[in-house]
């Protein structure tokens, strides 16, 4: 899978969606919003195993 987005548009795209960071965590079985901030401040990147999923919820073919 090709991964092009950066934080600023993974924000983007779960603000579209109306979710919130905690959501988007409990929606992929995490234990806190840190990850969800970092992915989003660019400062880690989306891990492979997380990065379908988080593509389903935002509703990204």
């Amino acid at each position: 899978m090709n991964w092009y987005y950066t934080g600023k548009q993974l924000k983007a795209l779960r603000e579209i969606k109306g979710l919130t960071q905690q959501e988007v965590s409990d929606i992929l079985g995490l234990k806190s919003t840190a990850n969800i901030s970092d992915w989003e401040n660019d400062r880690e990147d989306v891990p492979d195993k997380h990065r379908k999923k988080l593509l389903e919820i935002y509703g990204i073919p």
